[in-house]
């Protein structure tokens, strides 16, 4: 996917990068409260290959968001 860039945002690929906190964000207990469960870690790395191969086979997808 071409990332989408604004003044303050970018909206692009997950990168490998993004694992520890993508886990982080889908484990904690607040962020997670109204959806039916918590990932723990080899959960949250599956959830974001399948978004990775959403986007290399469509061309578009959930996309990762990054401040400027």
């Amino acid at each position: 996917m071409t990332p989408i860039r604004t003044e303050r945002l970018i909206l692009r690929n997950w990168e490998d990068r993004d694992r520890d906190l993508f886990y982080r964000i889908n484990s904690d207990e607040r962020v997670m409260e109204f959806f039916p469960f918590r990932r723990d870690r080899a959960q949250a790395d599956a959830k974001m290959d399948e978004f990775r191969a959403w986007i290399a086979e469509d061309g578009y997808g959930f996309a990762a968001a990054e401040m400027i």
